[in-house]
């Protein structure tokens, strides 16, 4: 008996759904059948999910050497520093990079290797490569490229992004004992190529590098520095020996011969670089090294001539011209004198060097708005970047972007001009369209 009249059943000693009215029974018996169907169902959709998603990730990738989903999905940046911008679309990154890095590194008829710009190649991999896919190269080394990328697909954005930089930071610490630490992706033979360079050439790179923060009296050959692309070789001292020996040959171009500088070596007959040179022996404190580098870019024929020429002369030459040899006529009477002991004519080269402001109408604010700039690029990536990138200057309003850029991608300034040129001042401004990362915790 499946139960007595009171509807219990004797066996489980509860109703038993069998005995209640039919229009209940028919509720359970539907509420049942969907219970029971909902599981089953639920597993096959979540198994024939995981099928799909594991085909698709493996059929996508396969043979890939990165992780095109990922980079569909905007992880990849796109704009400045991505890779496509700086490398043929044809070369292996990795081997582009170290190929570039060896032609840094060779010697030319007059000029030692260009380590500098080797340095700076090195620290760019991650810009040539992209970041995330030198991450994603790393992660790959130990495991096929489709499965990481399975793995990383199955993240969400923000986390992907978080363990690819785990990754590249811990095969950075690798390096850490190379400089840059990127080397540790570079051949031994290359590094050991670098290291060697180092030891013969990088004490004369220093003291040139030095030379522009405090020349202390020494003088720069600037044909020897890595980069020269002027036209007439010019040794700069960063005082007023400057002054006379430039200062003469533009009064002997125009006609006027002082008595002084009969005994003073012969300069260039360069008005231009006459000005610069004013304004740079005159500067003071921090301005002083910008100043340096303003006019040793013009002298090594990086800053645009007609840059150079409204800074140095300001709007109308040839007023500024002559305002200049007006300016500079009572230290070249005296050329001599001051090439003996130009420590005693700092306070005359600065009066000087306030009148021809006056005078021609120069353009102070632009003109230390570049400087500034050139000296900031000094203090992250050195002098020779200063001197090259000054190139990307095609205008006064160009020094604010050519200071950012250089604060934003520090250390890989003459990577950049090697490989993008000036152009990529302009394209520094495009807006990132990377997406969002997590905060970490």
């Amino acid at each position: 008996m499946a139960g007595d009249f009171t509807g219990h059943s004797v066996r489980y000693g509860a109703r038993e759904p069998w005995l209640a009215p039919w229009p209940r029974a028919l509720v359970y018996l539907v509420w049942r059948a969907v219970f029971a169907s909902a599981r089953p169902a639920m597993f096959i959709g979540l198994l024939a999910g995981a099928l799909w998603l594991t085909y698709d990730a493996v059929t996508d990738s396969r043979g890939e050497s990165a992780p095109p989903d990922v980079a569909r999905e905007g992880v990849f940046g796109a704009g400045i520093g991505d890779g496509a911008v700086l490398i043929p679309a044809s070369a292996r990154p990795l081997e582009f990079w170290e190929t570039a890095i060896a032609q840094a590194l060779e010697p030319g008829a007059s000029r030692p290797p260009d380590l500098a710009l080797a340095a700076s190649l090195a620290r760019a991999l991650p810009d040539l490569k992209g970041r995330e896919n030198l991450a994603f190269h790393v992660l790959a080394e130990t495991r096929s490229a489709a499965h990481v990328n399975a793995e990383l697909r199955a993240r969400p954005a923000w986390e992907r992004a978080r363990r690819l930089d785990a990754a590249l930071a811990a095969r950075l610490a690798e390096g850490a004992h190379l400089d840059p630490p990127e080397l540790v992706f570079a051949r031994t033979a290359l590094v050991q190529r670098l290291e060697r360079a180092k030891t013969l050439f990088g004490p004369a790179l220093e003291a040139a590098e030095t030379w522009f923060l405090a020349p202390r009296g020494a003088a720069l050959h600037l044909p020897a520095f890595p980069g020269w692309r002027g036209v007439d070789a010019v040794t700069l001292y960063g005082d007023a020996r400057d002054l006379a020996s430039h200062g003469c040959a533009l009064a002997a171009s125009m006609g006027r011969r002082p008595a002084g500088c009969a005994g003073v070596p012969s300069g260039l007959a360069d008005p231009v670089l006459n000005g610069l040179l004013l304004q740079a022996v005159a500067a003071e404190g921090e301005a002083a090294p910008g100043w340096r580098l303003t006019a040793a870019a013009y002298a090594s024929g990086h800053l645009d001539p007609d840059l150079a020429r409204h800074l140095a002369l300001g709007p109308d030459p040839v007023l500024g011209r002559e305002a200049l040899l007006a300016s500079l006529t009572p230290l070249l009477v005296e050329a001599d004198a001051v090439w003996a002991a130009p420590w005693r004519y700092q306070d005359a080269a600065q009066a000087a060097a306030r009148e021809v402001i006056r005078a021609a109408r120069l353009p102070s604010g632009e003109a230390h708005a570049i400087a500034r700039a050139l000296n900031q690029v000094r203090r992250t990536d050195g002098a020779a970047a200063a001197l090259r990138t000054a190139r990307w200057l095609a205008a006064p309003g160009d020094a604010a972007r050519l200071a950012r850029f250089a604060r934003e991608r520090a250390g890989r300034m003459l990577a950049f001009d090697a490989l993008a040129g000036p152009d990529i001042l302009q394209e520094s401004a495009a807006p990132d369209r990377r997406p969002p990362r997590a905060p970490h915790p």
